[in-house]
This record gives structure tokens, C-alpha cells and sequence, in this order.
């Protein structure tokens, strides 16, 4: 009778210790985001979060700007940034103004922020260095 006792109180507790185990998985795992910018845009300007400079930027930039922006892998983040190196504002098809940050691992869009997963931004970071050099640089 003893051992039959144990044996379901043992049972029991792997159990609860299994829906603990999943629970705990579930719960905490980061939901991964990506980012898509809308097609029926205007009024592109990018700056330079070094020189506070902005210039106007074109169709063709910010639709690549926009089609890297699908590569990156993002979860949310719970930490505001503190500086960054290029914002792109744009104005969508309802007349509201949009505000993209990029930083160093981190994007942030319309004050929501992201922590950039994998180096997944590679590709949107080369291109934006190329648009800082093409717009920032000393001529």
C-alpha cells in the first residue's frame, strides 16, 4: 500500500514538473518579427544620427531600404535605444508619417523597438553605409 502511495505521488510530481517544463518553454520563448514597410509611399528623407544632416532620398533607395528590411529577423525589446546611426522618415498612402531607426543590433519603428537577431541586418546595414557615404560624406 505504502509503494502504491510513492509511486503516485511520484507520478504526480513528474507531471506537474513536465506542465511546469512546457509551460515555461512556451511562455518565454521570443516571438520573431519582421518588419514590411508599405508600397504606396512618398516623402523619403534620410538622417544621419552622427550629423543630425538630412537629405532627401529616392524612391528606388527606400524600396531597397524597404526589401532588406524583409531579411532581418527581429524580436521585441524591452530596452529603449540610446543613439543611432540613421533614420528614414516617410509618409505612407493616408498621409501619416513613419519614422525607421536603425541603430547598432537594434531597429526601431514608429516607437516600437527590436533587437536584430543573427546578424540578419548584414545586408541592410552595408546598404545603409552606402547611402551615409553617398549623403554624409565631405565633398
Amino acid at each position: 500500500m505504502k509503494n502504491k502511495k510513492r509511486l503516485i505521488i511520484i507520478i504526480c510530481i513528474i507531471c506537474l514538473s513536465a506542465v511546469v517544463v512546457v509551460f515555461t518553454l512556451f511562455f518565454t520563448r521570443s516571438k520573431k518579427y519582421r518588419l514590411v514597410l508599405e508600397d504606396n509611399t512618398t516623402a523619403y528623407t534620410l538622417t544621419s544620427g552622427n550629423t543630425g544632416k538630412v537629405y532627401d532620398i529616392t524612391n528606388e533607395e527606400f524600396n531597397q531600404i524597404a526589401q532588406k528590411l524583409k531579411e532581418v529577423e527581429l524580436t521585441k525589446s524591452s530596452e529603449k535605444s540610446t543613439g543611432w546611426l540613421y533614420m528614414i522618415s516617410y509618409c505612407d498612402s493616408n498621409n501619416n508619417y513613419h519614422n525607421l531607426i536603425i541603430s547598432s543590433k537594434k531597429i526601431s519603428y514608429d516607437n516600437a523597438d527590436y533587437n536584430v537577431l543573427n546578424n540578419s541586418a548584414d545586408n541592410l546595414y552595408e546598404y545603409m553605409e552606402s547611402l551615409g557615404k553617398k549623403y554624409f560624406t565631405i565633398r
